[in-house]
């Protein structure tokens, strides 16, 4: 496999590290950190590493990765364009559409999508030595599709149920960083169970034809999403306030 076919989303994340490991000059700190697990942030780390290793030298001939055609996901080029035509689309709705608690709401959806595109802007302009910059860059960029996907997904569900999903009550203010993260980690808890029980109950749907079960499971999945919403709200407030803490 080559890097362009690699970077074309041709293969797997195994398959980048086998590529970046071919590299006679690659970093082994490097490679033992991304090789602990696969997540957004080590993928264009990954990505970035890449590129840059490619510019300098030429991979080992030896190496050879079995390509797997099934599955093949979009390329970054195909994500970024989907990506902005969503927001296109969503960019039609207006604030007198939604009721005055979501104005905030649509205001920070608008805001985070225009600062995460001139991030990936200054993230693109970053030299191949600046690591570190970059890494920042990444973990804000993930930071604010986050926020941005959660404040379309409260604007989505009120147009879908025309109610508001409750907010958080939990009051942060006193924890202390130790308190901040079990209550983290409880909340992980919660939006698994949360999610788990959409599936399954929405499993449960295709196999009945009885009514009055089929509403009861509409009714436990439309309750789930907006205790989930509220779940993912409170989520990003605890993650801001571990942040401010540190």
């Amino acid at each position: 496999m080559t890097i362009k076919e690699w970077l074309d989303n041709k293969g797997s994340y195994k398959d980048g590290l086998k590529l970046y490991e071919s590299f006679s000059n690659h970093n082994k700190n490097i490679l033992r950190n991304l090789s602990r697990r696969k997540s957004a942030v080590n993928l264009q780390k990954l990505v970035y590493e890449i590129k840059k290793l490619e510019s300098k030298t030429v991979i080992k001939s030896n190496i050879e990765v079995k390509l797997v055609a099934k599955n093949i996901n979009p390329t970054q080029k195909e994500l970024a364009v989907k990506e902005f035509s969503v927001y296109e689309k969503k960019q039609s709705i207006w604030f007198h559409q939604l009721p005055e608690e979501l104005h905030e709401t649509l205001l920070e959806a608008n805001n985070t999508f225009k600062e995460k595109c001139m991030l990936k802007v200054q993230l693109n302009d970053q030299p191949n030595d600046a690591i570190d910059i970059c890494n920042a860059l990444q973990v804000r960029i993930s930071n604010l599709t986050k926020i941005n996907d959660l404040a379309w997904s409260k604007i989505d569900y009120f147009f879908k149920y025309r109610q508001l999903p409750l907010p958080p009550k939990d009051d942060l203010s006193d924890l202390t960083p130790a308190q901040l993260l079990r209550k983290e980690q409880n909340v992980f808890s919660s939006i698994s169970r949360l999610n788990k029980r959409i599936k399954t109950n929405t499993e449960k749907i295709k196999k009945t034809n009885d009514k009055t079960f089929i509403n009861r499971f509409i009714r436990s999945i439309d309750n789930a999403k907006s205790s989930l919403l509220t779940k993912e709200e409170l989520l990003i407030k605890i993650k801001k306030k571990i942040d401010e803490k540190q």
